[in-house]
């Protein structure tokens, strides 16, 4: 038999052993529809919001130093993880947050009495000066900072690290480069690996104003925005307790109206997550092609063994890492749908649609972080380069023509790559057998070694 708590709609009973209250068991009951619960990481953030709330509404005059200290070493044992299965709230729930927002004030305020002896009321006093609406978007700027600045920035600059040393590492090995899957002309591997590199770096550039777009904090604005109940100089104090703990540089929010109403910052977010999604996607794409093989594809590169790959093909490894980034990214981009749809929710005075929009943001970043991890150490790392089958496929590319195309015309090359297709023979053989140019200037000039020098093109003559 658990206890009984008492609210506004009547009598509810909470199981045995369990710190929330009415409200949260409500939630429970009705709202428990999936597999998916409020992250921890958003949670983490709620508590912080607590704790300094606490410490303003003490120098504000507003609570006692005893409640103040009952709330703070509440979060305290919270924090060190004992008590999470009080924190189970399904995402598909009360949209501005209100339950997950009552669950924190419910089990800051139970353990308070339980192990301090002090009445502390979860919503006179842990929700003091606060509102649902003001307290779950400012947890969730603050979550997703961290998780940028913490998670992904040091996952993405791992992965540049690799992918430029790959690029410098092999700057000399020759090979040809691929349009629409079909041959183009000549570049190396490491200008190839440049360019993953580089997309990278802008990755990380993005990631950098993710942060800034998260600074704005809309804590003090309570229920709509006016700070009704809110103190003056609330927020001030807040977010300075706040970013004495992150470290981050938050900041009140310009306009709080805008803030609690709308989460547009988070479209903004989703946007750098797909384009984040888009480039490892397109990596590890290019992986999983020039890997293909090892005897009837591309097998450019060999990428290293993590599992087996058949459960009936002996010796069959597959591209395990590449597909695991890939179907990462699709998820990726179908939570950033969600995150956008989220966003549209907003009724005049309040987005409705911030429990699911929190989880859809927080876990991608999530995913993706350990997967770039996961990426960069099982399958870049241990990358090598095919070099005879590197340079034999640039050797008998079609394309190589493609040097002499202003000296012999576009007609006349398109001419000696049909005719090369047709025989069999290499485009460069069929060159010399015209007698159009000197052997010589055609072997200078259609060198896949000098194709790749960016002053190619500016050479009027040799």
């Amino acid at each position: 038999m658990g206890r009984i708590e008492k609210d506004l709609l009547g009598t509810v009973e909470i199981p045995d052993g369990k710190l929330y209250g009415a409200c949260t068991q409500r939630t429970l009951n009705t709202c428990s529809v999936s597999r998916h619960t409020v992250p921890s990481e958003l949670i983490s953030a709620i508590l912080l919001v607590k704790k300094a709330c606490a410490i303003a509404n003490l120098k504000l005059g507003k609570l006692s130093e005893e409640k103040k200290t009952a709330i703070i070493d509440a979060v305290k044992l919270l924090k060190s993880g004992k008590f999470n299965g009080n924190f189970t709230l399904d995402i598909f729930q009360n949209g501005a947050g209100t339950s997950t927002n009552m669950n924190a004030n419910e089990v800051i305020s139970f353990l308070a009495r339980q192990n301090f002896d002090i009445e502390v009321h979860p919503n006179d006093d842990v929700n003091m000066s606060q509102s649902t609406n003001d307290t779950i978007p400012t947890a969730m700027n603050i979550c997703c900072a961290a998780i940028i600045k913490n998670r992904l920035i040091p996952s993405l600059h791992a992965m540049f690290t690799v992918l430029s040393s790959h690029a410098e590492e092999w700057s000399d090995l020759v090979k040809i480069g691929r349009t629409h899957l079909q041959d183009a002309v000549p570049m190396t591997l490491g200008q190839e690996f440049s360019a993953y590199a580089r997309q990278i770096e802008k990755c990380l550039e993005r990631c950098d104003r993710g942060v800034e777009i998260m600074k704005e904090l809309p804590i003090g604005g309570t229920a709509i925005g006016t700070g009704l109940n809110a103190p003056c100089g609330f927020s001030d104090l807040v977010i300075g307790e706040i970013n004495d703990e992150t470290g981050l540089n938050f900041v009140p929010a310009k306009n709080k109206f805008c803030e609690q109403s709308s989460r547009d910052s988070i479209v903004e977010l989703s946007g750098i997550i797909n384009s984040l999604a888009a480039a490892l996607e397109k990596i590890a794409h290019d992986l999983k092609l020039l890997s293909s093989g090892p005897t009837a594809g591309m097998s450019e590169l060999s990428l290293p063994a993590t599992q087996a790959g058949s459960s009936i093909m002996p010796g069959k490894i597959n591209p395990a890492m590449c597909e695991m980034m890939i179907q990462a990214c699709h998820y990726a981009n179908g939570m950033m749908l969600t995150a956008l749809l989220g966003a549209k929710s907003s009724e005049l005075q309040l987005n409705t649609a911030m429990s699911v929009t929190a989880y859809a943001i927080i876990d991608t970043m999530t995913v993706l972080s350990n997967c770039i991890n996961n990426f960069s150490r099982y399958c870049l790392k241990g990358l090598r380069p095919n070099v005879e089958i590197l340079s034999e496929n640039a050797k008998k590319s079609l394309m190589l023509v493609t040097a002499v195309t202003p000296m012999i015309g576009h007609e006349m090359a398109e001419k000696i790559v049909k005719e090369a297709i047709e025989s069999g023979r290499s485009a460069i053989d069929v060159l010399k057998e015209k007698n159009l140019l000197d052997a010589k200037i055609i072997d200078s000039l259609c060198d896949p070694k000098r194709m790749v020098n960016s002053e190619f093109e500016r050479r009027s003559n040799i």
